[in-house]
């Protein structure tokens, strides 16, 4: 059950960055 916390932990890694890899997207098209 670690491994699972670990992994919900890097999803929710994963989310932001993608996140904020959109934002930044956005900003540079502007």
């Amino acid at each position: 059950s670690a491994s699972n916390d670990s992994d919900k932990q890097t999803n929710e890694l994963i989310h932001r960055l993608n996140s904020l890899i959109e934002k930044c997207k956005t900003l540079l098209k502007k």
